[in-house]
């Protein structure tokens, strides 16, 4: 991770620290993607936040998983955010964004403030967990988290789709003058923005973030 975050470091390090939290559960040997394994053997064990179980026969295809090992993820986050006591941005990718999403879900819905100012979501993944479905209806509709928030994705990715979905598990907009539910798109697939070509992209964001955290 501190490889792909490149962008955002060159452009926020000399006013931010940033701290790079692992998953707390183990990804077992035969889960192992084989390209990600040749490339990153080195850094082993790799590590998940949560494996995903899908539901048969769910009517509903938006919310037709549960995720098993996401209590311990949970419980794991909120020590080490009340630990680091403040923090102005988390940055999450692919699996990541589904555990930043529901966890800022269950402060805000226990009327607490998330520990975060704002959520940038690379190549991101909607919350699907039935469980928590709640979190993101009310009176029959779709409860959007008002929060500002980031969302980085590719047409390329496959998850690409998704991607979209979970923007729009943010508000789009507030009377508040900060930027919320902000957009970019990329080519490459489900990979960070390269930062040789898309330093616009990466200063532009960073521009984004050092306003809504003041930086």
């Amino acid at each position: 991770m501190r490889h792909q975050i490149a962008g955002f470091r060159q452009n926020l390090q000399s006013v931010a620290e940033f701290i790079f939290l692992d998953a707390p559960n183990i990804l077992l040997e035969q889960s192992q993607d084989r390209l990600i394994t040749r490339k990153f053997g080195h850094l082993v064990p790799f590590r998940q936040w949560y494996t995903v179980r899908n539901i048969k026969h769910s009517k509903d295809t938006n919310w037709d998983r549960e995720y098993d090992l996401i209590d311990k993820t949970i419980e794991h986050i909120k020590e080490k955010a009340h630990s680091l006591g403040r923090i102005d941005a988390v940055l999450a990718f692919s699996q990541g964004t589904v555990v930043a999403t529901l966890l800022t879900a269950m402060y805000i819905r226990q009327q607490k403030a998330p520990p975060w100012k704002i959520c940038v979501c690379v190549c991101g993944i909607p919350v699907q967990d039935r469980r928590y479905r709640h979190l993101f209806e009310e009176n029959g509709k779709t409860f959007e988290l008002p929060l500002p928030s980031m969302h980085i994705f590719s047409p390329q990715d496959p998850l690409y789709r998704k991607a979209k979905a979970l923007s729009h598990m943010y508000v789009s907009e507030t009377a508040s003058d900060l930027p919320y539910r902000s957009t970019y798109k990329f080519d490459g697939g489900h990979i960070f923005p390269s930062v040789t070509k898309y330093q616009t992209m990466y200063r532009d964001i960073s521009d984004q973030i050092r306003k809504v955290c003041g930086l």
